[in-house]
């Protein structure tokens, strides 16, 4: 019984050593890519709050392509036309140490295997045939994403920088899921609205 409790022990600290590495990599490509000091202090907590008040700043670290922080730059404008009144201005700022908020989005050269799962259903009945067992299975596996885009949501808080949102997807547009720069004018306008 010891030399179980050892084992799981044992493999629970490997596959921790593992996952803090990757995000450890993660971290330290977030710093690369946006320019962050290493003296500053970087969190993960999907639950922090946007800072209170009138006026947030924004930092545009949106690096993929052009097109992308121009449509972030208008979309900024068009909240500070519409939605500002009631739940805040936001203005663009040069530097991320002025900024309340980073928003950051990137494409990484190297591969980045994501989780897949699929559930398969068995012969389905025909209406009024009766069949008494029907079969359900999933299967998991892994796969690349090449050119994967990565988007982030940061806030500074306490004389550090949280990622309150975090995201991957394949810049290479017929085989996304869904589009990245949508879903992050989502989690920022969400999080602008919550605060």
């Amino acid at each position: 019984m010891k030399k179980i409790a050892l084992a799981s022990i044992v493999i629970f600290s490997s596959i921790v050593g593992v996952f803090a590495n990757l995000e450890d990599k993660e971290i330290l490509l977030l710093r690369k890519q946006i320019n962050i000091s290493d003296r500053e202090l970087i969190r993960r907590n999907k639950d922090e709050k946007f800072p209170a008040g009138h006026s947030l700043k924004v930092f545009l670290a949106v690096k993929h392509n052009k097109g992308s922080k121009n449509d972030f730059e208008e979309w900024v404008a068009k909240w500070n036309t519409k939605d500002s009144g009631k739940y805040g201005k936001l203005e663009i700022v040069n530097t991320i140490e002025d900024a309340d908020i980073v928003i950051a989005q990137f494409v990484t050269e190297s591969s980045k295997y994501v989780g897949e799962e699929s559930v398969t259903v068995g012969t389905v009945p025909r209406p009024g045939e009766i069949k008494p067992k029907l079969r359900v299975e999933s299967e998991r596996g892994y796969k690349p994403l090449h050119l994967p885009v990565r988007s982030y949501l940061l806030v500074r808080s306490d004389n550090m920088l949280t990622i309150v949102y975090s995201d991957v997807e394949t810049s290479i547009i017929g085989e996304q899921q869904y589009n990245p720069d949508l879903r992050l004018w989502s989690s920022l306008e969400k999080k602008m609205r919550e605060r």
